[in-house]
């Protein structure tokens, strides 16, 4: 049996050009974020996971990460 003359199988160079036209219709660019409090709480969680990823040190560190806390905290608080 020959599938030359089925319609349900395409040419791997044609799904290929059809695959990668449907991924391109479907990008939606990022947006940053207005809200000040969750830009803050997004830099925290990136940071909280480097640190231990990367084995990063240095004095204050705490200090700076639980006063990025407070600020995302309160600016999330008050709705900014």
């Amino acid at each position: 049996m020959s599938d030359a003359g089925s319609t349900s199988h395409l040419p791997m160079a044609q799904f290929l050009i059809t695959h990668n036209q449907l991924v391109q219709r479907k990008v939606i660019p990022m947006k940053p974020t207005k809200n000040l409090g969750m830009l803050l709480l997004g830099i925290w969680l990136i940071v909280t996971g480097v640190i231990p990823l990367l084995n990063l040190s240095f004095s204050g560190l705490g200090t700076l990460m639980a006063i990025l806390a407070i600020a995302a905290g309160v600016l999330i608080s008050l709705g900014r």
